[in-house]
């Protein structure tokens, strides 16, 4: 099937010797002779997130790309896609140095910017460190050490932790890490995963880069995705808890009817449940709106962070992400998106509400109906949500 999955696939050499991907990590029982293996990964859902990433690349000259769609529940990558596309049925056509051969599902760290905020939120009202109606001062800019935080755009003078979601606001987010501390924050990093390699049956898992201690300055911007950059997976892990009752759920990219799923709770069902509705929120009222897709009731956050380089920010590039999960009400699926370097075009910026956040409404809009996921449209006369008449087949993986 050429470079479709090419990334999870891997190759071998021509003794038949796994030296990539999956191929490489289980060469041993393969060889061997052992059952054959299944993978999780949905052809069709991989078609559609390979597709759409090329159709951003098209539309915004990018360096790199990563998608991931997993099962909150069980773990499952239902599909894994990085661009530049890489086939193994053609390796020789890419050197050792070619873009095509980073998986950056795995292998790319990134400060992924707002799509942190989220998690900083859970972790403060999961201590009971503030609350949700608790109102934070945003009118004026924070000092932390020598450096002044501010958001992008004015919108109140003072917001509860809904609104700074919605909003996006650097401010708030600050004020809501301080309100759970230096010292509760980086244990919620640590029981996260995000100090660590992401776990995944695949070599090339990159380790996280770390600020050297969570001063009054890194704890401040770690809690709006800066000054920490980690992979796409290893964000998705962590972020993926909010839609399966603040459990986290080790990826798995083998599939195996008897395996029982391995879990780690990372925050309560109820502290879990209203961030997603705040996310909610956010996708229907803020920068999430393009992944709004009809019927499938997404509840996501955008990103969009100066590119880390040596020395400090390129001022010039962005990444930009979208980080969701769907449907809302019932959260069956987690995806994360991931560009790094959007080009502007004219008349429209790079940012991840006009990047990311449509890639990943396009993705939604394209694997729901393959996975199974009902639609569900809003009554605005009730205000409730009701099924369609008729549920769309699930795909087998």
């Amino acid at each position: 099937m050429g470079a479709l999955a090419g990334h999870v696939l891997g190759q071998t050499d021509v003794d038949g010797k796994g030296i990539a991907g999956v191929e490489r990590t289980l060469n041993a029982s393969l060889a061997a002779g052992k059952a054959p293996v299944r993978l999780t990964i949905d052809v069709e859902t991989q078609t559609a997130l390979e597709l759409e990433l090329e159709a951003a690349a098209e539309a915004f000259s990018m360096e790199g790309a990563a998608a991931i769609l997993m099962d909150t529940r069980t773990g499952e990558i239902r599909g894994m896609a990085s661009w530049p596309a890489f086939d193994p049925n053609r390796a020789s056509d890419f050197p050792s140095n070619h873009p095509a051969r980073l998986n950056r599902a795995i292998g790319a760290v990134y400060e992924l910017g707002s799509v942190f905020k989220p998690l900083t939120v859970a972790a403060a009202l999961d201590a009971g460190a503030v609350t949700r109606t608790q109102m934070f001062d945003v009118s004026q800019p924070v000092q932390a050490g020598r450096f002044s935080i501010s958001d992008t755009h004015r919108f109140a003078k003072s917001a509860n932790v809904t609104e700074i979601i919605v909003e996006s606001s650097n401010i708030g987010t600050v004020h809501v890490v301080r309100a759970l501390g230096v010292k509760r924050q980086s244990a919620f990093l640590d029981l996260s995963g995000l100090t660590r390699r992401a776990k995944i049956e695949l070599p090339g898992s990159e380790a996280p880069i770390m600020p050297a201690r969570l001063d009054d300055l890194h704890s401040a911007t770690v809690s709006y995705g800066h000054g920490m950059s980690v992979t796409p997976l290893a964000f998705l892990t962590a972020f993926a808890a909010l839609g399966n009752d603040g459990e986290m759920v080790q990826p798995t990219l083998i599939f195996d009817p008897r395996r029982k799923a391995e879990t780690d709770r990372l925050l309560s069902p109820e502290t879990a449940a209203q961030v997603t509705a705040i996310m909610r929120e956010s996708v229907k009222r803020g920068a999430g709106r393009p992944a709004d897709i009809a019927g499938y009731r997404v509840a996501g956050k955008t990103g969009t962070g100066e590119k880390a380089i040596a020395g400090g920010y390129d001022k010039n590039a962005n990444v930009s992400s979208f980080a969701a999960v769907f449907p809302a009400d019932s959260p069956q699926f987690a995806l994360i998106v991931t560009l790094d370097n959007p080009q502007a075009r004219p008349g429209r910026g790079a940012t991840a509400s006009v990047s990311a956040a449509p890639v990943a409404g396009r993705i939604v809009e394209r694997v729901a109906p393959i996975l199974g996921v009902a639609p569900r449209f809003e009554d605005i006369r009730t205000a409730r949500t009701e099924p369609e008449n008729r549920s769309p087949e699930r795909s087998s993986p």
